[in-house]
Formats: C-alpha cells, structure tokens, sequence
C-alpha cells in the first residue's frame, strides 16, 4: 500500500509581486501620458507663438523702412527745389537721396498735368518717354494725400516695383507729386531681415491680392496671388495661425500681420509637416522616459518579489523540517 506524498504548493509570489507592482506604477504611466499631451499642445503653442512673432517682425520692419521712405519724400516736397518748381535742382536733390538710400531704386517727379518731369534712372537733360499714370498717381494729384501704389512694372526700368507718392502744395495747391520706387527685391530684405527658417514661406500681398515679395521661389510667385487659403483669412481679418495649403499642395500653418500705415499684408507659414514632426518628437521624449521608469519599476518589484520568495520557502522549509516527527 502506497503512502501519499504530501505536495506543498509553492507561493507564486513574483506573479503577485508584479501585479502589485504593475498597478502601482499605471497611475504613472498614465500621469506621463496626460504630461506628454500637455507638453505637446505647449509645443504647438510654441510653434504658433513663434510663427506669429515672424510676421510680427516683418511687418514692423516694413512699416518702419515705410515710414522712413514717406519721411525722406516730405523733405523732399518741402525743399526749395519742389516748392519753386526747380526740377533741375530737385533732379540733382533726389539723386543724391537715391545714391545714399540702397533701399530706394528711383524718384521721379509728376506735374500737376501728368507729365513725368524727370526720374533718377536717367539724366535731367535726356527727354522721357510718356507715363500713364496710374490710379493711385491720379488719386495723389487729385486729393492732394499720400499714396502708396500696388505691385506695378517700372516703365524706363522695367523691373517689378512698388511706388510711394508726395504731394508739393503751394498754397494748399497741388503743383506735384514726388514718388519713391522700391524694388521688390528691396520689400523681402526689409521683411526677412530676421532670418526664415528654410522650411518657412513668407510673403508680401499687397492691397489688390498680389505677392509683391516672397522668401522661396520669388520670380516665380511675385505677381501672382497667394493662396484662396490665405485670401480668405486675410478677407476674414484672422488674428490666429490658420491652416493652409500653398500652390504646390503643401499643407502649412500660417499667420497674417497687417502692415500699419500701409495697405499690405505680411504672411508666414510653416510646413505641417515639420510642425508635426517637432510635436511627435517631444511626445516621444516623454513617453520614452515614462516607458524606462515603468521598466525599471517593474524590475525592482521583480528583485524584491524573488528575495521575498525565497524568504517565504526558507522559513516554510524551517517550519516543516522542525514539525517533523522524529525517527
């Protein structure tokens, strides 16, 4: 006859260990998850904050150098030379403005009948050829107010342009106008003087909806409009980023800033994409640290849980071994 065998069933403590352990450290895991999601609406922020100073910066560099052109054309129709109606003297005046301004590309003086009585880009002496004035020349001779045009072409230059006009009065009468030209090229160095980052696309809309100056691909784009994305939110007066989509089908975030004293606009855009990919890699960071700190938690439980083990199979084979009958 066979004698049972009594079998003692060993605590599985490391399974209990590691799911005390497991349960302490979810409320972690899920506190760093709810920490990176915070973090990554922060970086959005951030990204939006930063676009936004970017168009702030251009149109305050703008407005600035605009306020400078208008403040050099009030000296210039204040001067002797403008109010006696001395073009010669006011030729050689306005050539020595154009040769210390790098910014300015020309001036040119407009009588009261629209005839062009001289431009920079040619001597005082050479006959020009007619000008067709446009709206906003014909509005500065009949209003008597500053001007300051859209994206034109420069009839004796023929580069691509953006002009700004001063009435000389004599006896509150209109006898002129001076006019400043600024090449396009002069508008996005003024605008981009804070570096863009190369990823970025910032531009110049002037008021008829035409890109006068672009940070990427310029001969390409200067002339044409901007995007129906950004039309909109220049037509719904947006304050905020916005999303976008340019000509080339890349998704953006961009922001508009007005240009004070001018009827412009400056847009800045960040590819998606890359707005993105700086999100995710913030999230990841933080998740990453969340996964270790699990790791390690549950590694510890795990030492802890083997050593307690142990412990309880040594004292349960003391227990036994002094309960033993003796031989």
């Amino acid at each position: 006859m066979s004698v049972p065998v009594e079998t003692t069933r060993r605590p599985n403590v490391q399974r209990w260990m590691l799911a005390i352990g497991l349960l302490s450290v979810l409320p972690m895991l899920l506190f760093l998850v709810l920490v990176g999601r915070a973090l990554v609406n922060q970086q959005q922020i951030a990204l939006e904050v930063e676009l936004q100073q970017q168009a702030d910066f251009g149109a305050g560099e703008l407005a600035r150098e605009v306020r400078v052109v208008f403040a050099t054309l009030d000296s210039l129709a204040t001067s002797d030379a403008a109010i006696h109606a001395d073009y010669a003297a006011l030729h050689a005046h306005a050539t020595r403005i154009v040769a210390l301004s790098p910014r300015i590309g020309a001036i040119t003086a407009i009588d009261a009948e629209g005839v062009r009585r001289f431009s920079t880009l040619a001597p005082f002496a050479v006959t020009l050829p007619p000008i067709v004035l446009g709206e906003f020349d014909k509005l500065a001779l009949a209003t008597g107010t500053r001007q300051i045009s859209p994206l034109s072409t420069g009839s004796i230059s023929g580069k691509k342009l953006v002009s700004f006009a001063v009435p000389v009065k004599v006896d509150n009468k209109t006898i002129m106008i001076v006019r400043v030209a600024m090449w396009t090229e002069a508008i996005g160095e003024i605008v981009y003087e804070r570096p863009v980052p190369p990823t970025w696309i910032a531009t110049v809309i002037d008021q008829n909806m035409i890109q006068i100056a672009r940070s990427k691909d310029a001969a390409r784009f200067v002339g044409l409009p901007p995007t129906e994305f950004t039309q909109s939110a220049i037509l719904a007066g947006r304050t905020t980023p916005y999303a976008a989509v340019t000509s080339d089908g890349v998704a953006m975030t961009a922001s508009i800033v007005r240009v004070a004293g001018t009827p412009w606009i400056v847009a800045v855009g960040a590819p998606a994409t890359s707005m993105q990919a700086e999100l995710w890699k913030a999230f990841q960071s933080t998740l990453w640290i969340g996964l270790i700190c699990v790791a390690l938690s549950l590694l510890g439980v795990w030492v802890v849980a083997l050593k307690i083990r142990d412990e309880i199979l040594r004292a349960t084979d003391v227990s036994k071994s002094s309960n033993a009958p003796p031989l």
